[in-house]
């Protein structure tokens, strides 16, 4: 766009000088409004992406943030006793999990969805979501998580913490 707009204005002075005349004094003063205004553009664009970025950075944290309440919210050993599967339905630690994760969504400002997930057999599944049950959203025990994108599987396979987003 800067590009654009500078030929466009370079254009507009050439059609200028050569409808006056080249040997007139205002050549100079428009070459150096030409410049002043890409540099204006550029120094813009430089600005926005920089403030851009840091926003990223800030929604990235905050996401973090968020991620680990929840983690600290868990009890480790209720995730380690679910099967991953239907049968986790009737199970008080995925009842008692449940009810956490709904919680801590509705207390979450920015957090739409809250799940405890597993790698197994070179899969991600779910084993909670933070969704009321008979919710059109709820992902069952056991369901694959086959929306997964590529940049996540390191939190599961090499268990390092990732962030793809904020979306």
């Amino acid at each position: 766009l800067t590009v654009l707009m500078v030929l466009a204005f370079w254009q507009f002075a050439e059609t200028r000088r050569r409808r006056i005349g080249a040997e007139t004094a205002h050549g100079p003063r428009e070459n150096g409004l030409l410049l002043v205004l890409g540099l204006l553009l550029a120094v813009g664009w430089i600005a926005t992406d920089g403030i851009g970025r840091a926003i990223g950075r800030e929604q990235a944290d905050h996401l973090l943030n968020l991620a680990r309440t929840g983690a600290a919210a868990v009890d480790e050993q209720q995730v380690e006793r679910l099967a991953g599967a239907e049968s986790d339905l009737k199970n008080p630690d995925y009842l008692r999990l449940k009810e956490q994760l709904i919680r801590l969504r509705t207390a979450a400002v920015g957090a739409r969805y809250y799940y405890l997930m597993r790698w197994v057999n070179d899969a991600v599944i779910f084993l909670v979501d933070s969704e009321p049950p008979g919710s059109p959203e709820e992902s069952p025990p056991g369901q694959v998580y086959r929306e997964i994108a590529p940049p996540l599987l390191p939190a599961f396979n090499q268990g390092i913490t990732v962030i793809d987003g904020p979306v």
